[in-house]
């Protein structure tokens, strides 16, 4: 039998159509994709991982390279942000100055990746971030 302990309730503003939640290691900092807003959402948690703490900091726009941003990665000192683009079928790369901090954020690469599948969704490395996988919707895999 499970038993639900406690749950969390966020309220994200009226940002809707959220993909994609990714927390710094700490958990004092989450990151939400909107294709609704075409951006990257940053929240401030006074207490980490505990979502009820959140507080809006900033956005970072994506709506240059992709219009549907869905899936969501950080490198593991923050300083490399990547996302899935749905509208442009790309994995889009951006340099952060300061890690975890999207205010920082600039655009450094694109990756085409429609040979391999048109709806991307979700984004992961392996621990030393020389491995990528992606979730397509199309195919139904994971690349």
């Amino acid at each position: 039998m499970v038993t639900l302990v406690d749950r969390q309730i966020f309220d994200d503003g009226g940002q809707t159509l959220q993909n994609g939640i990714v927390f710094n290691p700490d958990g004092t900092k989450m990151f939400v994709g909107s294709y609704n807003s075409n951006s990257i959402h940053e929240y401030g948690l006074s207490t980490g991982f505990d979502v009820s703490t959140a507080s809006y900091t900033d956005a970072f726009s994506v709506s240059s390279q992709d219009t549907e941003p869905r899936g969501l990665a950080f490198s593991t000192d923050g300083t490399k942000m990547f996302i899935t683009g749905n509208t442009g079928d790309t994995i889009e790369e951006y340099t952060l100055s300061t890690g975890f901090d999207v205010s920082s954020a600039s655009h450094t690469d694109s990756m085409d990746i429609s040979s391999y599948d048109t709806d991307p969704r979700g984004i992961a490395f392996n621990d030393d971030g020389k491995i990528m996988f992606f979730h397509g919707q199309q195919n139904d895999k994971i690349h």
